[in-house]
């Protein structure tokens, strides 16, 4: 596994508007890719870092825990191809 195969992962699982990820989301993308929880933050924050994604509920940056998926989860949203 590559990190360009997590982003490609994230921005096909964003396509088509925001989704909310909360912990059923991302326990049913483990379970489907067998990532750790880590590879799919990490290429999350580079998403994010590169302008290509947009996390709709952060209220500032984030260093290491770019959507938390707790409670309600959040809405990640994909803003095209940059």
């Amino acid at each position: 596994m590559s990190e360009a195969e997590v982003q490609q992962y994230w921005l096909r699982r964003l396509a088509g508007g925001p989704h909310r990820i909360g912990y059923a989301e991302f326990a049913d993308m483990m379970e489907e890719t067998d990532w750790f929880p880590a590879d799919l933050q990490r290429a999350l924050g580079d998403l994010i870092k590169a302008g290509r994604v947009r996390n709709l509920d952060a209220a500032g940056k984030r260093r290491t825990r770019f959507v938390h998926f707790d409670k309600d989860g959040e809405r990640l949203e994909f803003l095209g191809e940059s």
